[in-house]
């Protein structure tokens, strides 16, 4: 093989495996985040995501600070409604976003506060963030509020993960309890996040 072939060889291969850590870094703009970092939306990484390659998004980012006010799940503004259940949301890490989403559905039929909170809000120009699911939460006070980061409230927590008609998952991050659950109608925390 002439060294001119070998020569194309070699650039063809080094611009295939530059193209591919192109497509790869897009999810980040290439830079590399550590937990408990500031995000890109000036909120705090808290989970790095083993399988980012396939599912699309590499961390998890907490908002700056916590709702303006308590999440009030009043009967006549509730989560849905406490006799009737969503269905299909889950406890594990990825699935808040989707999560969020079944909550919404049903706005305009019956409120979903904290869903609502998060869906609408713009922080430093990103409007991507959702209602943490329950094992989210759980990893946002194992990294962050553990730590002292991240200015949360030594308080009760609502996820986005609806245990049945009634009640929702919850954690209480004064005491680092690793589950619970809330009626839907009493008021808890909420803070939002994003993947990216």
């Amino acid at each position: 093989m002439s060294r001119k072939i070998k020569l194309l060889i070699f650039i063809l291969m080094a611009s295939l495996m530059s193209c591919q850590y192109d497509v790869i870094d897009v999810y980040n703009d290439g830079k590399i985040y550590s937990l408990r970092e500031k995000g890109p939306a000036g909120g705090w990484i808290f989970y790095e995501n083993p399988n980012w390659k396939t599912d699309g998004w590499r961390y998890l980012e907490a908002a700056p600070e916590d709702s303006p006010v308590l999440c009030m799940w009043l009967s006549t503004s509730t989560w849905l409604n406490t006799d009737l259940a969503t269905g299909g949301t889950l406890l594990s890490i990825g699935s808040g976003k989707n999560n969020t989403a079944k909550m919404l559905q049903y706005k305009g039929v019956r409120t979903a506060p904290a869903a609502e909170y998060c869906d609408s809000l713009v922080v430093n120009g990103y409007n991507d963030w959702f209602l943490p699911s329950s094992y989210e939460l759980n990893q946002m006070d194992l990294n962050l509020s553990a730590y002292g980061i991240g200015g949360f409230s030594i308080a009760t927590y609502f996820s986005s993960s609806e245990m049945d008609a009634g009640s929702a998952a919850i954690r209480n991050f004064l005491s680092g309890i690793p589950s619970g659950t809330s009626s839907k109608n009493a008021p808890q925390k909420i803070r939002a996040v994003r993947a990216f």
